[in-house]
């Protein structure tokens, strides 16, 4: 099972070559079980950072089906004032460590740095837990 995750890993990175695609796995009693998948491609990425406002949407939602877990996605806003996708994540559980993983990778992909002119928008109940994280790091 996830030895396709890891061939899909293989296959993005070597097809979308600068891109970010990190798949994590952890062994819990020699059981392998899925961790956490991240995806920013090089494409989208180079494309916000030129043409996009500073501005980040970043938000979770449940994944329904036999496997379960999260999908945690940032998105961008085009000069056309419509969404822009730049990176998601699928995580097993929306929790603290999820959200501090993902805001790391954003941040490093997106070259924040201190997060100085850059808008972050989160739903209410986040919003002051991200602000720290995200300028925090």
């Amino acid at each position: 099972m996830f030895t396709s995750l890891s061939n899909f890993e293989i296959c993005c990175c070597r097809t979308n070559l600068g891109s970010t695609v990190e798949v994590e796995i952890i062994t819990i009693d020699g059981i392998v079980k899925f961790d956490k998948f991240y995806v920013c491609f090089d494409a989208l990425r180079k494309t916000w950072l030129a043409y996009c406002r500073p501005i980040i949407g970043i938000d979770g939602c449940f994944l329904k089906n036999n496997m379960k877990g999260q999908l945690l996605a940032a998105v961008g806003r085009n000069a056309n004032n419509q969404f822009y996708p730049v990176a998601w994540a699928v995580v097993e559980t929306e929790n603290i460590d999820s959200w501090l993983w993902f805001i790391k990778k954003l941040k490093s992909d997106l070259k924040l740095q201190d997060g100085d002119g850059f808008t972050l928008i989160s739903d209410r109940q986040k919003v002051s837990l991200l602000y720290l994280m995200f300028f925090s790091l």
